[in-house]
């Protein structure tokens, strides 16, 4: 997680689009349903079965819940590395994380600098019932794109890992990355991120320390 991280594109609208017809249909049922009768009609058994199985998809689960450690004010501190074997540079800063759209994805915010200068930077991470897997999106003040990731999580819930791809700025090319998460403690979780160098090798890149306030 840390940010670094989504996507629904295509899918996620046919996704929106399923649920949309959805509600219009028993909608429409309302309104054309028994003229002048207070309430909703009695459903079908297939539509009720439908009903369920779009509650039960859009509901935060389990998995949701292993991100909970993560949630609240941090310290942080950001050590990282242009290319393998080079001397890291380390900053300190603040992340703030919470939960929003009834528990269904938690939102990071960023505060820190690099190389000098003010760091920005804002994610969203959740978990895809659909899918089966995690996913994030990240954006921040050194960049214009936004980076995109899909995960899963040991089945203990206390490592993470992301893979995804992005937007190399000396290129212009599409580079792959991999990114793990840590849970450590309730107080404690680190953050890595790997990078690879012109030979194809992977370094690590980013690391970030969270320590809670």
């Amino acid at each position: 997680m840390a940010g670094r991280n989504s996507w629904f594109g295509l899918r996620g609208a046919a996704s929106c689009l399923a649920a949309a017809l959805a509600v219009g249909f028993f909608a429409g049922r309302v309104a054309s349903d028994e003229p002048g009768k207070k309430g909703p009609p009695k459903m079908s058994a297939e539509e009720e079965a439908m009903m369920k199985k779009m509650a039960e998809l859009g509901a935060p689960g389990p998995h949701h819940k292993y991100l909970e450690p993560m949630a609240g004010t941090w310290e942080t501190t950001t050590r990282y590395w242009m290319q393998p074997g080079q001397e890291g540079e380390s900053t300190k800063g603040i992340c703030k994380r919470k939960w929003i759209l009834g528990g269904r994805f938690m939102t990071e915010e960023l505060e820190g600098s690099v190389m000098g200068q003010p760091f920005n930077g804002f994610g969203i991470t959740g978990y895809d019932n659909i899918s089966k897997q995690y996913i994030s999106t990240w954006a921040d003040s050194m960049a214009t794109g936004m980076m995109s990731s899909t995960g899963s999580c040991d089945s203990n819930g206390k490592t993470f890992t992301y893979t995804g791809e992005c937007n190399d700025c000396m290129t212009g090319q599409l580079k792959k990355y991999r990114m793990v998460t840590r849970v450590l403690s309730e107080s404690k979780h680190v953050f890595e991120m790997y990078d690879k160098d012109p030979e194809g090798k992977e370094f690590k890149s980013l690391e970030v320390t969270y320590t809670r306030k």
